[in-house]
């Protein structure tokens, strides 16, 4: 089981004042992906309470994962727990009113998933440009290192030879009559294309890379509208 916690940042929508004066202002949940393997064998990731990142409550003085922020009408800002919020801001006793704060709650549980998918996504793309970089700029070096490799060649019989290079051995079998030695020419100037590129492959894959190159890009798909679309949801939830 592994855990990835992340400090996560108030996220503000449009004021809602309670009866008291009091007004909410923000909310953030403070959570941890944590890897696990289902019972179907897949790696799966799912976001539960992370208490490393909890805040003292300003009433209660209590550790709080759900954070609310409350500004009095003296200016002052808490951050206190939704239970807390709906009293300050007079809603302990209204059921509209409590909804509503949950509402918001649920709003924001939605949105953080939504940029936890994307800030994956972006992650992921952020790795693999790294690695087709580090890709490039070795298969480039390797490409050169071989540029000018012959290799070592033994005939087993005539038109038959062993060229050996770089780890490899490959067996050519030539053309021996007359009119045919352009073609056997071009034949051998691309076997050796073809075999300077298998020690360039073994080379890679001595340095640890992968065959072929890494994606480059995977799509956020509709995460961006999806996430603008949450934001403004949130931001009208008045």
């Amino acid at each position: 089981m592994s855990t990835l916690p992340t400090r996560r940042q108030q996220i503000a929508f449009a004021p809602i004042t309670g009866t008291s004066g009091y007004v909410l202002t923000g909310y953030s949940w403070q959570y941890e992906l944590i890897g696990y393997v289902d019972s179907h064998g897949n790696d799966r990731v799912k976001r539960v309470s992370d208490w490393t990142s909890a805040d003292v409550a300003d009433i209660t003085g209590r550790e709080i994962v759900h954070q609310f922020s409350v500004t009095a009408p003296d200016g002052r800002d808490m951050l206190v727990s939704l239970e807390a919020a709906a009293k300050l801001l007079g809603f302990a006793k209204s059921d509209t009113g409590a909804k509503k704060i949950g509402s918001i709650a649920s709003a924001v549980k939605t949105l953080a998933k939504l940029r936890m998918e994307l800030a994956s996504i972006e992650a992921q793309n952020a790795s693999y440009a790294a690695k087709n970089a580090e890709h490039a700029a070795d298969l480039a070096a390797c490409g050169q290192e071989v540029a000018t490799l012959r290799p070592e060649v033994t005939v087993l019989e005539p038109g038959v030879e062993s060229w050996k290079m770089g780890g490899l051995e490959w067996i050519y079998r030539g053309y021996t009559a007359e009119h045919m030695q352009d073609y056997d020419r071009q034949a051998r100037a691309a076997r050796l294309s073809a075999m300077r590129d298998g020690v360039t492959d073994l080379k890679m894959l001595a340095l640890g890379h992968t065959a072929g190159r890494y994606p480059a890009v995977i799509s956020a798909g509709d995460l961006p509208e999806r996430i603008r679309r949450q934001e403004l949801k949130i931001s009208k939830m008045n």
